[in-house]
């Protein structure tokens, strides 16, 4: 699966960016009926089947400007309570992965899981019941992932500071083949199964799955398993597996900036497979805790991937 195609963002032409993120989130206040004057501009409403309020979403065009991410959350969590569930893609490979385990102790798991694979961009409802029961089939999926031997791929953010602590920033599953991660006419970031996170670079098109990776049409430049970048100054470095050392001018390189978008120094770790869900389920269970606690219902949707 490639990431959201964004449109036309001026000059720069078409734009690939990473997967949708999932968010668990549980109500504390109703939903405003009018937004905050000062993101106003930048908000985009979210309606139910009914017509009523369900959301307010932020615009895509404005998921690079941190400042305004920031401002957004702080207002949200205002009224909602939300909970990062990892990429749509993640959710996409737990599908694959729960399908092997016994349907019967993961009924609820499998159904809610499709829910969201179909229907994210309009959001999902979970009551309260549904997520009594997931949090006890959760429990049972991620003891099974504990003795799996497999493993993913993680990014571990090193400019980590108090307001954003150590540790996994972002995970995946290998691909089957590969995954374009985020990409823009001049750039396209790849997750192959063989060779890890993949630039390349002079790309006159986006890449074609039906195409094999060396004959893509128009590359100048293919970087092969990076395990660190740093995007601190102009050009941008990046070092792969064997220890070289690559560089890239920092215009072209913003599909990397995409994948951490509050870092400008990070690497990448093999994980065990249970590390690549890590934030869905620690996301559910602050979830589902508040939803009992309050008696309410969880709302899952989808959001721009830069916030």
């Amino acid at each position: 699966m490639t990431g959201d195609r964004s449109g036309h963002h001026g000059a720069s032409g078409w734009l690939t960016l990473p997967p949708p993120e999932l968010v668990a989130s549980v109500d504390i206040a109703p939903t405003p009926d009018i937004p905050l004057a000062a993101l106003r501009d930048v908000l985009i409403p979210r309606h139910r089947p009914d017509g009523s309020l369900a959301d307010w979403a932020l615009s895509t065009a404005d998921v690079e400007r941190h400042s305004t991410a920031l401002e957004y959350w702080a207002w949200r969590q205002s009224w909602r309570r939300s909970w990062r569930l990892g990429p749509i893609t993640n959710v996409i490979a737990l599908d694959r992965y729960v399908a092997e385990l016994d349907p019967e102790l993961v009924a609820v798991v499998r159904q809610i899981v499709r829910r969201i694979v179909d229907e994210h961009e309009q959001g999902i409802i979970v009551s309260l019941d549904q997520a009594s029961a997931l949090a006890d089939e959760l429990e049972l999926v991620r003891l099974a992932l504990s003795v799996d031997d497999r493993t993913g791929t993680g990014i571990v953010d090193d400019m980590a500071d108090p307001d954003h602590p150590a540790g996994l920033v972002r995970t995946w599953v290998r691909p089957e083949r590969r995954m374009i991660l985020a990409a823009t006419p001049a750039t396209a970031v790849l997750l192959r199964r063989d060779d890890g996170l993949v630039v390349l670079h002079g790309t006159t098109a986006e890449p074609d799955p039906a195409v094999p990776d060396a004959t893509d049409p128009g590359i100048a430049d293919v970087i092969a398993d990076i395990v660190a970048a740093d995007l601190r100054n102009d050009p941008v470095v990046l070092t792969d597996r064997g220890g070289n050392v690559h560089t890239l001018a920092a215009a072209e390189a913003r599909p990397l900036a995409w994948l951490v978008p509050h870092s400008l120094r990070w690497h990448l770790h093999d994980i065990p497979i249970a590390a690549v869900w890590a934030e869905w389920f620690a996301g559910w269970a602050s979830a589902i805790d508040l939803a009992r606690a309050r008696e309410t219902e969880i709302t899952v949707t989808s959001q721009p991937p830069l916030v």
